[in-house]
């Protein structure tokens, strides 16, 4: 691999001794990752699988795979038992740790990585806010949250400083994963070399740093703020994080040794700011690609903070209609999801527990969207179907993993099935895929378009 000159006289400098051995790791393949959704699955999962795993160590749902098994292409992926994400990128939510009832901000959010990690540690109780400032990045952001089945996440697109503005101290947790040269990822996508000559660390520093800043003034006092990159560069790095503790006294770094087997950052003589609680992830030690993250704790006494609730609204009409669909397919809801349905225009969502109010802001998503209500009449959504599980409805159409019927559906095509007329969920083995709709023994195939295989 042909790595750029300058880049190559850096990292000579910050390895030193390690520097061949680091260069020689460009010549080994990459690795593939896997991580298990436990909103889906139970631990059993794994038997279930035709791939050769092997466990990823700072990562309890963490899984390699080899590259020839393609994991993507099998049904179980399109049911959301599990989300594909490069190994070194599950330290992240590893780090974070998130815990049921907790109030999360993931600032850069997109593809949903990390998101949907630690949705699963919450077990869909608590409120997680979904956030990239790019709305082309959102669109797969939300389904990559649709798919994995998660019900307590709002997305937005919104520049954080506007977040910081309309929600200060709100959240008991911060996630930022900064935008970045992209270092640690040459191994995996070479033609991000070229961006980094284009883009190099210099232009991403003055970002982080706004970022940041306005994460500080999201997170709640008592809080944690966790800041990762994927690039080897200090300045990205311990540099950013030294720059941050000074200005912010308030803050200190937390030890992550216990949680992450990696290596510790590296110290600055001239910060005393116990940089090593820092960690890195390096090509030629771990089996992964290169990473760096931050956790640090807000140690200002709690404090309580005046914002306003988001107040769900929804006329009676879809509200019936919903409930008279649910009724149709056996499915009881539980009252919190009735008293927080919300309507916007056409569409239905359930507003997450704590969610706090919109106004003003871009928002792409409300909460888990469950179907659209038009001409008086309720239609079910794609993320309601993933988000329910076969036992939870009466009317359930259970497919085996290795029927041919599951590809055909999933292909979009119409089914022959001898069941009565009425809408369906549609299951490969314990695991929600989508929806049909049954007339006269055909099953019309009610899949989102943009989610069908080609």
């Amino acid at each position: 691999m042909d790595l750029p000159l300058f880049f190559e006289k850096e990292m000579r400098v910050l390895l030193q001794d390690k520097y061949i051995d680091f260069i020689e790791s460009y010549n080994q393949p990459r690795y593939f990752g896997l991580r298990v959704n436990a909103l889906k699955v139970g631990d059993d999962f794994i038997d279930q699988m035709d791939f050769e795993l092997g466990k990823i160590p700072w990562c309890d749902q963490g899984y390699y795979y080899h590259e020839d098994d393609r994991p993507g292409k099998d049904a179980y992926y399109m049911a959301g038992c599990y989300y594909i994400q490069e190994p070194s990128a599950m330290m992240v939510g590893a780090a974070v740790d998130a815990k049921p009832g907790d109030k999360i901000i993931d600032l850069c959010a997109a593809p949903g990585g990390k998101t949907t990690h630690m949705a699963a540690m919450m077990e869909n109780r608590g409120l997680i806010v979904s956030n990239d400032i790019s709305p082309s990045r959102v669109r797969n952001l939300n389904k990559n949250i649709q798919i994995s089945g998660i019900r307590n996440c709002m997305v937005t697109s919104e520049d954080p400083v506007a977040l910081a503005k309309a929600w200060p101290g709100y959240f008991d947790k911060v996630l930022v994963d900064a935008p970045c040269s992209g270092e640690g990822m040459f191994r995996k996508d070479p033609k991000l070399i070229k961006s980094w000559e284009e883009n190099g660390p210099d232009d991403f520093v003055p970002i982080q740093r706004s970022i940041l800043a306005s994460a500080h003034r999201l997170l709640k006092n008592g809080g944690t703020l966790t800041y990762s990159t994927c690039t080897f560069n200090m300045k990205e790095n311990e540099y950013m994080i030294a720059e941050f503790l000074q200005a912010h006294p308030q803050y200190e770094l937390v030890e992550l040794k216990s949680v992450l087997p990696v290596s510790d950052g590296f110290t600055i003589d001239m910060f005393d700011e116990n940089l090593e609680r820092t960690k890195r992830l390096w090509p030629h030690l771990h089996e992964g690609e290169g990473h760096f993250v931050a956790k640090m704790y807000k140690k200002d006494e709690d404090s309580e903070t005046s914002i306003r609730p988001f107040k769900p609204l929804i006329s009676m009409e879809a509200k019936d209609a919903f409930w008279s669909f649910a009724k149709s397919i056996g499915y009881d809801p539980e009252v919190d999801t009735l008293e927080n349905m919300h309507q916007h225009v056409e569409k239905i969502f359930y507003i997450p527990k704590g969610a706090p109010d919109t106004k003003g802001l871009r928002v792409f998503s409300s909460g888990w969207f469950i179907g659209t209500f038009q001409k008086n009449r309720f239609e079910p959504s794609q993320a309601f179907a993933s988000a329910l599980k076969p036992d939870q409805v009466k009317n359930k159409i259970m497919l085996d993993h290795e029927d041919m019927n599951v590809t055909r559906y999933l292909k979009g095509e119409t089914l022959s099935i001898d069941v009565e007329n009425g809408w369906y969920l549609v299951c490969v083995d314990a695991y929600s895929l989508g929806w049909g709709k049954v007339v006269h023994h055909k099953l019309r195939n009610k899949i989102e378009a943009s989610w069908r295989w080609l």
